[in-house]
């Protein structure tokens, strides 16, 4: 059986957190029924006990079902979970970014 992971998709304004053993694939099915582009922010593992913690953590924040607003506090969690990405949002908009490293490396 293989691993399940949480996953972060946003809309561009909200973000859905779910479970799935394919989250790249999951984006594509999603987007099937979807009028907005949906996009992979970044995924970790976990499975479905981390996903309901997240979900009762930000309860005050759901839009519909598994969607929730992109608050500073949901992005900061999701930006310590996803090790790759920094997600931001800009002028309402969620946006997602290879993360920088800010360490130099150390030269002999």
């Amino acid at each position: 059986m293989s691993e399940s992971y949480v996953y972060a998709i946003s809309d561009g304004v909200n973000i859905k957190v779910g479970v799935a053993r394919h989250p790249e694939k999951r984006v594509k099915t999603l987007s099937t029924g979807n009028a907005n582009k949906l996009r992979l922010l970044g995924y970790f593992s976990g499975g479905f006990k981390v996903e309901k913690e997240i979900h009762r953590a930000h309860t005050k924040v759901r839009d519909n079902g598994e969607w929730l607003y992109a608050t500073i506090e949901l992005v900061s969690y999701l930006n310590e979970m996803i090790s790759d990405k920094h997600i931001v949002i800009e002028d309402g908009k969620v946006k997602a970014y290879l993360k920088i490293s800010t360490s130099m490396p150390h030269n002999p």
